[in-house]
């Protein structure tokens, strides 16, 4: 045992030198590692191994450092003798420490990660978190292998998501450790996008305080901000919990991130998802101002657009969203984006919800709303969505003035358009003719344009299509026969 536990020694010494490590040969590792293991199966699972032990864990954990090594330490069934030293001599800092790095090596390579995991890597990481929660380094490298092998398979990140409460017991314990921080918001990140790991994270309330936590104590780290983020979006999806979000303040936190990384595309659209899930009205000046700082990112756009979408059915923010400026950045946006129908419908779907103010329709004219909107219709006769939220746009700018009706001719044909190729679509029917209907009460010219355009055939059309109500069709073949 004595000239095992010294071999091992100098072994652990030799390979802790990088340049010492390169000047052995392939064949040589491999030796090294048999040799490793055989010392590790032959001595007696005793006390009096641990020193032995710890030994060759740290001389596996240095190997682990070379990728061209994992696969063959896989083969010679480290990952097993690793988890056994974990279990057998959790008394020992040195052990579990040395053990929890080779694992965070190994699981460096993506290709072996389902391997690790499916060996007992994850229970035996919790176990020497849990032996040795308040030794840091044992801690770093247990979080630095469970961050790996939550990319390893759903069933790996569910596994972790399991014992979340382990990983939140340590982060409180190390929370004045800024890697333990960021690494548990990467973590967190990871398993929200997985909808159980997601259940799993709501149901421990140190979730939430921990999440508050790491962005209060890293508002300059902006890899950190935009993960934190990201994790928000995703939770927010569960609408259950949407109060408990609100209560811990992470609508202003997310804010804050917003105004300070106004240059991350993939911040801002998490925060701008985020925000349209809350409802939150106080975001809406970071909202416009990604509208204008990244105009041409479309997944970002389409996010904002969104968010501003979801947040102006309120008239209190309506007010807000002209004020800062909302109409001629959505004006625009559709300008940039004219092929992109979720930017153009989740634009237009806000110009209709801040027409639906009186004193809104002159701002948005002026700002040439109506012949955008109307133009963007023409291109897209297709789009259901976007010729519902046309219709619904026309509706409210064409009851404000009857000039508007006017500049509204435009749209007619693409509604007629679109009813005609769906004739059974019940809602986009009614809306298309209350539209159609403001606008041969407000202007002659529509009255006649629809006439031309062999709109009566259209609307007797949907009437045969439709068993159900037909009260928008009758009202508005009545105005064009009086």
């Amino acid at each position: 045992l004595e000239t095992q536990e010294l071999a091992c020694q100098l072994f652990w010494c030799v390979t802790s030198d990088r340049a010492a490590v390169a000047v052995l040969s392939s064949n040589c590792e491999l030796l090294l590692l048999r040799k490793i293991i055989d010392a590790l199966k032959s001595v007696p699972r005793a006390k009096s191994s641990v020193h032995l032990y710890s030994a060759a864990c740290g001389t596996l954990a240095n190997l682990a450092l070379a990728p061209n090594n994992h696969i063959k330490m896989i083969d010679l069934g480290v990952v097993p003798i690793l988890c056994e030293a974990i279990c057998i001599y959790d008394f020992s800092v040195d052990v579990t420490s040395a053990a929890c790095t080779a694992l965070a090596n190994l699981s460096a390579s993506r290709d072996i990660r389902k391997l690790i995991a499916s060996q007992g890597g994850t229970p035996a990481l919790f176990s020497a978190m849990k032996s040795n929660l308040v030794n840091v380094n044992v801690q770093r490298e247990a979080f630095r292998a469970l961050h790996n092998l939550c990319e390893s398979s759903s069933d790996g990140k569910q596994a972790i998501a399991a014992d979340l409460e382990i990983i939140i017991t340590s982060f409180f314990r190390h929370e004045g450790v800024k890697y333990i921080q960021q690494i548990t918001c990467s973590i967190f990140c990871r398993l929200s996008g997985d909808e159980i790991c997601r259940k799993s994270m709501m149901r421990v309330p140190g979730t939430y305080d921990a999440l508050v936590r790491i962005m209060k104590y890293n508002p300059k780290k902006k890899l950190v901000q935009k993960a934190a983020c990201s994790v928000l979006r995703n939770l927010s999806k569960e609408e259950e919990i949407t109060p408990t979000l609100l209560s811990k303040g992470f609508d202003s936190l997310v804010i804050v991130a917003m105004d300070t990384y106004s240059d991350s595309e993939e911040l801002q659209e998490c925060a701008c998802t985020f925000l349209m899930n809350m409802g939150s009205g106080e975001g809406i000046f970071c909202i416009i101002k990604s509208m204008q700082t990244i105009p041409t990112s479309a997944s970002l756009q389409q996010a904002s657009c969104g968010a501003l979408y979801a947040i102006t059915n309120v008239d209190a923010h309506k007010h807000i969203a002209i004020s800062a400026g909302a109409v001629d950045a959505v004006i625009y946006l559709m300008l940039v984006h004219p092929n992109d129908l979720k930017v153009l419908e989740n634009a237009v779907n806000v110009l209709v919800n801040l027409s639906s103010l009186r004193k809104c329709t002159r701002t948005i004219a002026n700002a040439g709303g109506i012949s955008t909107v109307t133009e963007i219709m023409r291109s897209n006769p297709t789009s259901t969505g976007l010729i519902l939220g046309g219709s619904r746009f026309i509706q409210n700018m064409s009851l404000s003035r009857r000039e508007y009706a006017d500049e509204a001719l435009g749209g007619i044909t693409p509604i007629l358009g679109c009813m005609d190729e769906h004739p059974d679509c019940s809602k986009l029917v009614e809306e298309s003719c209350k539209a159609l209907r403001c606008l041969v009460l407000k202007s002659e010219t529509c009255r006649d344009r629809l006439i031309t355009a062999d709109g009566i055939a259209v609307i007797e059309k949907t009437m045969n299509e439709n068993s159900g109500s037909l009260r928008w069709q009758t009202l508005l073949l009545d105005e064009l026969f009086q």
